[in-house]
């Protein structure tokens, strides 16, 4: 996704959900990257970070509250607006979800919907980054990097979709 000769450098976990294999990647101690579409045959060696990650991300999916806001974030290669963009996601409750538009506004920037759509489709991290959390604004799905079928399943995890 991001360059095989790069993460070929990282440290990388697996975690397996009733939904596949999400793929966990570590650069100088902070998390680069999930990948929702992980390789079952590439764990590579673990870390502290790498097991902490895994164990909120197991909470997470047995329905538990979840603080992700506590690691360590590898934010490199994003654009400031991107990282702006990305810092407001965060920032979105669970249970709750935003509209692109609304998020543009969270950043001072009303009319970049579009721009803010292309910076949550460039999450590395997403549910640590809760891209799936912004809809569009007539409240339907939208887009999302794991499929509509994840999106609305951690949607529903989180108790903002019936």
């Amino acid at each position: 996704m991001y360059g095989t000769a790069l993460t070929l450098m990282m440290k990388t976990k697996l975690f397996f959900t009733s939904n596949g294999c999400l793929q966990i990647f570590e650069s100088d101690d902070r998390l680069y990257e999930i990948l929702l579409d992980g390789d079952p045959l590439a764990e590579g060696d673990s870390s502290e970070l790498l097991e902490e990650t895994k164990g909120l991300l197991k909470d997470y999916f047995n329905g538990d509250s979840v603080n992700f806001g506590r690691l360590s974030l590898d934010l490199s290669g994003y654009t400031e607006f991107q990282r702006d963009v990305l810092e407001a996601v965060a920032s979105i409750p669970s249970g709750e979800v935003r509209s692109y538009k609304q998020v543009a506004e969270m950043v001072g920037r009303p009319r970049a919907y579009r721009a803010v759509g292309n910076a949550v489709g460039n999450n590395r991290t997403p549910i640590v980054i809760p891209c799936h959390r912004v809809v569009r604004s007539d409240g339907s799905i939208g887009h999302f990097g794991g499929g509509a079928r994840l999106k609305r399943f951690l949607l529903r995890l989180e108790g903002a979709l019936d």
